[in-house]
């Protein structure tokens, strides 16, 4: 069964709404991470997700949306990160990186995505499932708006970032570490460039761009460097493996809890 929405043909559309197909669309900005990691590992993330879960629950997968905003790093954040406090950073756009994110405005970021979901509702979409694989608060909270909005009468969305544990979202995953290698390797290890690090000795936050979840919640190394527990270059294609399973687990589970509810 076709699950991907470009190569469906009308009649394939037709009865996947007869049928009341779920709708899953995956999304994030390109952004820098790091040296190693590809300028999409977010989006690449998010797609690979909605494609296994569209294909456990005999679901649709929209094309991947590389939409995705960011905020300016506030002083503090500029502390934690070790980076020069007079600089203007937005998100991981950190000084002396040679290539910067393609962030959208919040504005416009909010703008497209409603966009987007008033469309597929139009064609007649009743169950739509944002996957989103970048963890900006603002982009967050956009998403948890718009499906709060559009939900009414028959008509459920909901929104998940990628990443849980056994207890639930993984706060604790943090930029381009070892848990965010892992499930590079994992899913699209022809794209890991491991050999872009320096084989040993530290990794800087400011200058990689590589940091624990802490150290984006006040708690950074003393050093502001990665954390040898976030350290990349322990990454393995096993740990992304296990991250996956328990994480889409955990989005399949919640996804049938909620369109199994009244609405």
């Amino acid at each position: 069964m076709e699950y991907r929405l470009e190569r469906m043909s009308i009649r394939d559309i037709h009865n996947a709404l007869e049928t009341d197909r779920i709708l899953l669309i995956p999304l994030a900005p390109l952004e820098w991470h790091s040296y190693h990691l590809p300028f999409g590992m977010d989006p690449l993330n998010a797609e690979y997700f909605a494609k296994e879960i569209a294909r456990s629950l005999s679901g649709i997968m929209h094309p991947t949306l590389y939409m995705g905003t960011e905020v300016s790093r506030r002083p503090e954040e500029k502390r934690w990160l070790g980076i020069e406090m007079s600089s203007d950073v937005t998100g991981m756009d950190f000084p002396g990186f040679e290539v910067k994110s393609l962030y959208w405005d919040l504005e416009v970021f909010k703008v497209a995505i409603e966009e987007v979901l008033k469309k597929v509702i139009r064609i007649g979409f009743r169950k739509i499932v944002f996957i989103n694989g970048h963890g900006a608060e603002d982009q967050r909270s956009t998403l948890k708006d718009l499906s709060t909005k559009y939900t009414k009468n028959d008509q459920r969305v909901l929104f998940f970032t990628v990443f849980y544990d056994e207890q639930g979202p993984m706060r604790w995953i943090g930029h381009a570490d070892y848990f965010e290698t892992s499930l590079a390797l994992f899913e699209n290890p022809e794209i890991v460039q491991l050999d872009a690090l320096p084989p040993a000795g530290k990794l800087p936050y400011s200058k990689y761009g590589i940091a624990e979840g802490d150290a984006f919640y006040g708690k950074p190394a003393k050093d502001l460097c990665c954390t040898d527990n976030a350290d990349p270059r322990r990454a393995t294609s096993q740990e992304g493996s296990r991250i996956f399973e328990i994480s889409k687990k955990r989005i399949i589970d919640e996804i049938g809890e909620a369109f199994s509810r009244p609405s």
